[in-house]
Order: C-alpha cells, then sequence, then structure tokens
C-alpha cells in the first residue's frame, strides 16, 4: 500500500492555491447571519478538473454592508446569475438577501477566478500568505457554436399497407 497520499496532504495544507486563472465551480452558498445580526454571503468554489490545483478550494465571502462590499456581492452576482441581471429590492439590504438566494440556486455553475496571494502577519507573528480571490467572471466561449446542420438520412421507400373499407366509407388501415 502506497503513503504517497499523506505527503499530497502535507503541500496542500502548507501550500496555498497559486494565483492565476482558474475554471472553478461553485460548490456551495449559504447565507449566515453572525452575534449581532448581520448577514454575511459565503460561496465555496472548487477548482475544476484538467488544470493546475484541480480540486483545491477557493472562498469568497462578504458582510451584507453594501457600502463596502456591494461591488464583490455584484461581481459574484453577475459572473454567475449574466452581466444584465439585476436582483429585485427597493433597498441594499433586500437587494444583498435576494442575490444570496438566488446565488445558492446556481451550485455547480462554473465561473473564471483571477487570484493572487495575500502576505499578512497572523496572530503569533508567523509571516502567511493565503490565496485571495481577486475577480470573478462568467466564462463566455470564445468560438460561437455553429448550429449543427441536420444529418441527410436515406429514406426508404414506404410500404403500402393493405387496407379495407372504413366504418364511414372511408379507407382505414388493416388491422396486424
Amino acid at each position: 500500500m502506497s503513503n504517497d497520499y499523506w505527503e499530497q496532504w502535507a503541500e496542500k495544507a502548507t501550500a496555498p492555491v497559486p494565483p492565476g486563472v482558474y475554471a472553478a465551480k461553485l460548490k456551495e452558498a449559504t447565507l449566515a447571519y453572525d452575534a449581532n445580526g448581520l448577514a454575511r454571503t459565503n460561496c465555496t468554489f472548487v477548482v475544476c478538473e484538467g488544470q493546475p490545483s484541480a480540486g483545491r478550494y477557493l472562498w469568497v465571502d462578504w458582510p451584507h454592508d453594501s457600502a463596502r462590499f456591494g461591488w464583490l456581492a455584484r461581481q459574484v452576482y453577475s459572473a454567475l446569475m449574466g452581466p444584465q441581471a439585476r436582483p429585485q429590492g427597493d433597498t441594499a439590504e433586500a437587494a444583498l438577501l435576494t442575490m444570496a438566494r438566488e446565488i445558492s440556486d446556481c451550485v455547480g455553475r462554473t465561473v473564471r477566478l483571477t487570484t493572487h496571494l495575500r502576505t499578512y502577519k497572523n496572530q503569533a507573528g508567523q509571516e502567511v500568505q493565503k490565496a485571495r480571490v481577486g475577480k470573478i467572471e462568467a466564462i463566455v466561449n470564445a468560438v460561437p457554436q455553429q448550429p449543427q446542420q441536420p444529418q441527410q438520412v436515406a429514406q426508404q421507400p414506404q410500404q403500402q399497407q393493405p387496407t379495407q373499407q372504413g366504418q364511414y366509407g372511408g379507407k382505414e388501415p388493416a388491422p396486424w
């Protein structure tokens, strides 16, 4: 039995996702309230297969403070719902709540995340690096797909079915 997984776990535990551009699927989106009643939207993304860091997680979250984080909420919402989409709500808080609900309905959709590294000192005074999502965009196909041409199917000559006189004088197919 190979113990290679043990070393791989150590690498992932100590190294953040490298800076770059990734296709990632929305795995989960939740709305939570803190002790003061302030709402916060939390999104978990998973880097898609076939690219570096596949299977790694990236998080984007924001408190429902429209003055400071409305731009981030809008960026995520536009990437998942479309650039022309606008949430319902008469107030900023109502719109943020609608956005949280509609974003949670988008689980499984793929977006483009651009990451960078944030370096800071933790409570112990150690320098730490963390992957940070800086940009979230919808993935748009660069080459529009052409509609498929209907395939020509050779038609076989139809066989005439024997008919019999119908109940009302018309011809009806014979029962088989």
